[in-house]
């Protein structure tokens, strides 16, 4: 089956999450509960996606996480190989191992194919996939952030984050 593996979609909605709530910093309780993702993988998959710049955390009482860029800036191949690496789609469409490539008989087509997806995914953006509701009303422990698409958040202890339970 072609598509993409539940990690990526899970760091997907994770992300989405966090770029749709009004506030900056986001305890990793708030988004698990908003994506639908157990807390512990959560938490390897924020740690993926911080260790590649794609999120910012902060320990401590008012930490959490929050969107390195706007979603808008953040294309969905780069969330896609935060996860999965760089070689996340396979040379051959027919699982051909690297040295039997040239075997391959669907190669021609696949690296065409690969090329498209690849493309698309990179001119493709999160905010292009987040949800195009009203923004959700801030959950508990988090009020509205005085400039929502700001990246300064609201500061250690701010109102737009709560210390882990």
């Amino acid at each position: 089956m072609l598509g993409f593996s539940k990690t990526v979609g899970y760091a997907i909605r994770a992300m989405a999450c966090i770029g749709q709530a009004r506030c900056h910093w986001h305890p990793a309780t708030h988004i698990s509960r908003c994506a639908g993702v157990p807390k512990p993988y959560l938490s390897q998959i924020l740690f993926q996606l911080a260790h590649k710049g794609l999120v910012q955390s902060r320990r401590g009482v008012g930490g959490g996480f929050a969107l390195a860029r706007p979603p808008r800036q953040i294309p969905l191949l780069e969330i896609v190989e935060a996860v999965e690496g760089p070689d996340w789609i396979q040379p051959c469409l027919l699982g051909f191992e690297e040295g039997a490539l040239a075997e391959c008989p669907t190669r021609a087509l696949w690296d065409r194919v690969r090329a498209d997806i690849t493309k698309e995914l990179s001119r493709l953006t999160l905010a292009d996939v987040m949800p195009a509701t009203e923004q959700p009303a801030p959950s508990a422990g988090c009020a509205p952030a005085a400039d929502a698409s700001s990246l300064s958040g609201s500061g250690p202890g701010g109102p737009c984050s709560q210390a882990e339970p």
